[in-house]
């Protein structure tokens, strides 16, 4: 007696050796690493460890004779519970606008690497002028409060197009303020690539792969290819081959 059990799937995602195949000739991904894909190459690449594999297979996998389609999220939730005790923090900006601070003396911040496991400090220069996100200083509007984590508390006097100007005081957090991430003026550019589902309703989606580009604070100059950090309030992140890269792995 024969049995032909069937392979599991991803959502959105082609397994088959065949359909990839067909997928790089067309010139649709990048490669067997394309960190859409689901290869060994591709998890990989995307900052999934082998013990989150072996995990879901082991405990949420079963041999059957229908095809079985698993959600993504499933292995990112395991995949974090790994990965977060031993990913090091790290400030990151998307689309950088400029922080314009009064009554902020020049200092140097020593912060964390890791809210609760010991891997050592880092340190921030903050001075007059420093990088928020675009997304949070679009949302920010004259008299707003907030806390610029490890820093300051401030209160937006002036927003423009490409800046804003707040008032720094120095102190505890305040409770109730909302905290965000910041970088020192002399960070560097990155670019993070965002894999998503490749097709949807069995279409091809054509912008399943976002790229994102900002500023990093200096200390990731000290990360390794292959190493994987969390960008604070973007994600988990492992550092690409390719210059500069950082591919998004998830939340």
């Amino acid at each position: 007696v024969y049995v032909e059990y069937s392979r599991f799937e991803f959502e959105g995602t082609p397994v088959a050796k065949r359909e990839i195949r067909e997928l790089i000739a067309r010139g649709v991904v990048r490669g067997w690493d394309d960190p859409r894909l689901a290869t060994v190459m591709a998890v990989r690449r995307r900052g999934i460890v082998p013990e989150a594999l072996r995990e879901f297979v082991t405990r949420y996998t079963a041999l059957t004779t229908t095809k079985k389609e698993y959600s993504w999220d499933l292995l990112y939730a395991i995949n974090r519970r790994i990965i977060d005790p031993v990913s090091p923090r790290l400030f990151f900006v998307p689309e950088p606008v400029r922080l314009i601070l009064r009554g902020l003396e020049e200092r140097i911040v020593e912060v964390p690497l890791h809210p609760t496991t010991e891997m050592g400090r880092r340190k921030l220069r903050a001075a007059s002028q420093i990088y928020i996100s675009r997304r949070d200083a679009d949302q920010l509007k004259t008299g707003d409060r907030l806390r610029l984590k490890y820093l300051a508390n401030i209160t937006v006097v002036e927003k423009g197009m490409d800046y804003v100007l707040a008032d720094a005081e120095t102190g505890e957090p305040e409770p109730g303020l909302e905290i965000i991430q910041w970088v020192p003026a002399e960070s560097h550019q990155i670019k993070v690539i965002i894999p998503g589902q490749l097709f949807k309703n069995d279409e091809y989606e054509p912008n399943s792969l976002e790229v994102v580009e900002g500023l990093v604070e200096p200390h990731e100059l000290s990360v390794e290819v292959g190493m994987r950090v969390q960008f604070e309030r973007f994600g988990y992140c492992i550092k690409d081959k390719e210059p500069k890269t950082y591919i998004y792995t998830h939340r």
